[in-house]
């Protein structure tokens, strides 16, 4: 299996407010998760399914100190996770800076599988 596809689904989750922002599009969602993807690796032998929440900044940088796990996973594969995106951030990721609310909160799932669909 390849490291490449061990990203599997990705969901951008808004953060609850009144007024629901303007969702990003199927192709800034792409974007983001392929960046992440590109510095994804993990051990073999290690399950890699994780979910992560993270905030991010209005400059499209995740927040360190922000990842948490959603439901359960092997520590190994949430720090490999954590560190994928943390490594591709650093000039910030190319979000629309008009929609921040659609974006200010992210979740996204790693597997061994492969990139799936968005919502």
């Amino acid at each position: 299996m390849s490291v490449r596809r061990a990203l599997t689904a990705m969901m951008l989750a808004p953060v609850a407010a009144l007024a629901q922002p303007a969702a990003l599009s199927p192709a800034e969602k792409t974007g983001f998760a392929g960046r992440v993807e590109s510095c994804w690796t993990l051990a073999q032998g290690v399950d890699p399914r994780v979910t992560l929440r993270f905030a991010m900044t209005p400059d499209g940088r995740p927040v360190a100190d922000s990842f948490v796990v959603v439901g359960t996973a092997a520590q190994t594969a949430f720090e490999a996770a954590r560190r994928a995106v943390l490594r591709c951030a650093r000039a910030g990721y190319d979000l629309p800076k008009d929609r921040y609310d659609a974006w200010d909160l992210i979740e996204i799932t790693f597997t061994a599988d492969g990139i799936g669909a968005m919502s």
